[in-house]
């Protein structure tokens, strides 16, 4: 098939499966066959468990995708997450890595958590570590602010924009 404008032109095989595996819990996993896509050859692994509870519902996801082509080279990017909502709030914890061509980032998100028309509540933390282990987290205090401290010792407040 190809996209818009014949942008993008993807051959091979995607296969989703899903099996019920509890009262409430369905278990779903993803690969691939042979993908290639805009010359690109992607292999998507990933599996996933879906909870559906009396008031909160829960997503807890794996996934090990890797792509190559001659342009970027080999790229790889693994994660492990869980995603928590009901109906006004999301919740937020995993640990993600992304290799390109050696260079490896990761990003580790703890307590997020997010209400409809609010900022995130406080608490929460996000840590994006670089290749050459420089990191910045942001820790959200609630209301309209956040810091961010690197770990070269620099901080900061990153104060909400309203636009």
């Amino acid at each position: 098939c190809s996209g818009p404008y014949g942008i993008a032109k993807m051959t091979g095989v995607v296969t989703v499966s899903f099996m019920i595996s509890g009262v409430n819990a369905l278990d779903i996993e993803l690969a691939s066959d042979n993908l290639v896509v805009g010359g690109a050859t992607l292999t998507l692994s990933a599996t996933a468990t879906y909870q559906k509870g009396s008031t909160t519902d829960m997503l807890t996801v794996a996934a090990n995708n890797q792509a190559t082509s001659a342009r970027a080279g080999g790229v790889t990017h693994m994660g492990m997450y869980t995603i928590g909502w009901d109906a006004t709030c999301l919740q937020l914890d995993g640990n993600f890595s992304t290799t390109i061509g050696g260079l490896t980032w990761t990003t580790a998100v703890t307590g997020y958590e997010r209400c409809e028309n609010s900022c995130p509540k406080s608490g929460g933390l996000v840590t994006v570590t670089g290749p050459s282990n420089r990191s910045v987290t942001v820790s959200y205090s609630g209301g309209g602010t956040a810091f961010a401290t690197t770990s070269t010792g620099q901080s900061g407040m990153i104060a909400r924009v309203n636009t």
